[in-house]
């Protein structure tokens, strides 16, 4: 147990949240939010990291920055 994450080779700014993450146990279009709450199946801790630069630089090209959270 315990340990540390390694840091990702390709980047020099790892931005890293912790988020509270809502699972859903059915899909519907447009509830109200009372409705929505009979849908919540649990709740979880998300680790959030994003390699800052790389969303940075794929921004000021004009191009998709899902390999900045998908690495």
């Amino acid at each position: 147990m315990g340990g540390q994450a390694k840091f990702p080779i390709a980047t020099k700014d790892l931005h890293y949240e912790v988020e509270l993450a809502v699972a859903l146990k059915g899909r519907r279009p447009a509830i109200s939010a009372d409705a929505a709450q009979t849908l919540i199946f649990g709740y979880a801790v998300a680790l959030d990291m994003t390699r800052r630069d790389l969303q940075a630089e794929a921004k000021r090209l004009g191009r998709p920055w899902d390999m900045a959270k998908g690495f």
